[in-house]
């Protein structure tokens, strides 16, 4: 029985053994790598703790966002004396922060209230020159600063040398002291005194131009007529008894055989037609209109006011949005820069169709294309009533051209009306 013993299982049980343990390196190794992965826990930990870290960061920086938000509320009290700055924009659309007035707080000589709002100053000076005025005809009002003077005072010598003595030009204060020793009655309007502008044309000329119909309508208020002239007109003939008589028989104006224009608008039998303007290629042109006095022309220059404020596009001058109110053949060339401006989108309902008498002619009233480059008026043989020197932009070409045409009526190295020219003499071509 003792031979038994090598059957022993424990040989086995021990060659089991050490495979056992190897089983148990297994875990081994995946302790090992447990083991491993463990460092690597910390490492994940480790990248939580970085966004701790920027958490922390962060904090400061919440901390700083909160000392943004607690900057501005105390820099709102340093921003108070910059509204002020921010006040300066309405300045240049004429809406001072000055203490202002309406027009028609003062009794005015019309039947209605004129809504044009004036600082108090240009109120009390326009009335106080308005009552020196002739109020049975109409006014001669136009525009200038310290950069025009000289072509201002060529203007006024023309309407000094037909006698059209009832006029006013709007000035800054520049250009206002400089008038008053030059002998040209002048208004210094507070709403422009800033405004430096020095050719025609431009986004500062245009704003300008865009203030003053708040002027024209206050004047229109007090109940004169008014003509509004560009100062690089030249006046040769006195065309106030031509116009206002054809006006009230609402009728075409005639000088000898020629007919000037024509009348357009619903027929007003009692009354005639309500303003004149000139007419260049289906458009209105804005240097010259004559403008009666009535609740309709006065409400037409408060709608041209309304939309110039809705409008606010400084590119967009007072002559566009006027041929947007009240011109309905416009060419697609215009019809599409007005869209350009948003001036349809932003005055819808505010257009005006009134009884008008258009001023077409080429030889009559002329444009500087026709007079110096077509030559109408001279190859016609008339004196036109009026000359306009536009297509160029710089004053200095316009004097040039005044000069070359024998319309420059100052003495020469002076600003005193010249007296050698007789008033019957007919001006010379540009040569």
């Amino acid at each position: 029985q003792k031979p038994k013993r090598p059957k022993e299982p424990e040989e086995s049980d021990d060659a089991e053994e050490p495979q056992k343990p190897k089983k148990t390196k297994k875990p081994k190794e995946l302790e090992e790598s447990e083991e491993a992965a463990e460092p690597r826990k910390p490492r994940k930990n480790k990248k939580p703790k970085e966004p701790e870290e920027s958490e922390e960061a962060e904090e400061p920086r919440q901390t700083k966002k909160t000392r943004k938000h607690k900057d501005p509320e105390e820099p709102e009290e340093s921003e108070e004396p910059r509204k002020p700055r921010k006040s300066k924009k309405p300045k240049e659309t004429e809406e001072p922060e000055v203490p202002t007035v309406e027009a028609s707080q003062a009794p005015p000589q019309m039947d209605n209230r004129t809504g044009f709002v004036l600082p108090v100053e240009d109120v009390a000076t326009l009335d106080a020159v308005l009552a020196t005025l002739d109020a049975k005809q109409p006014i001669v009002v136009a525009l200038s600063n310290g950069q025009f003077v000289d072509m201002t005072v060529n203007f006024v010598c023309s309407l000094k040398r037909v006698k059209m003595d009832n006029y006013i030009i709007l000035s800054d204060d520049e250009a206002h002291g400089k008038f008053e020793s030059y002998n040209v009655r002048s208004v210094k309007i507070a709403g422009i005194s800033s405004w430096k502008w020095n050719q025609y044309g431009g986004n500062q000329f245009s704003a300008i131009c865009r203030a003053r119909i708040k002027v024209i309508g206050f004047i229109l208020s007090r109940g004169f007529d008014v003509f509004w002239l560009d100062t690089d007109i030249v006046v040769l003939r006195d065309f106030n008894p031509l116009l206002t008589k054809a006006a009230v028989q609402d009728k075409v104006p005639q000088d000898g055989e020629h007919s000037i224009g024509q009348v357009v608008g619903p027929e007003q039998p009692d009354y005639g037609w309500d303003y004149a303007i000139n007419y260049y290629v289906n458009h209105s042109n804005a240097a010259f209109y004559f403008l009666r006095s009535n609740p309709r022309t006065i409400k037409f220059m408060l709608n041209w006011n309304q939309c110039i404020k809705r409008v606010g596009n400084k590119k967009a001058d007072d002559q566009d949005i006027l041929n947007y109110l009240v011109d309905v053949d416009l060419t697609f060339q215009r019809a599409n820069r007005l869209k350009q401006y948003g001036i349809p989108d932003a005055c819808h309902g505010l257009q005006v169709h009134l009884r008008r008498l258009l001023l077409e002619s080429g030889t009559h009233f002329p444009s500087g294309f026709h007079y110096f480059a077509d030559q109408m008026a001279q190859k016609a043989g008339v004196t036109p009533f009026l000359i306009h020197n536009n297509q160029v932009r710089k004053t200095e070409v316009k004097i040039m051209r005044w000069k070359r045409a024998n319309l420059w009526f100052l003495e020469p190295g002076s600003r005193k009306c010249r007296t050698d020219m007789p008033m019957d003499a007919a001006p010379a071509s540009e040569g």
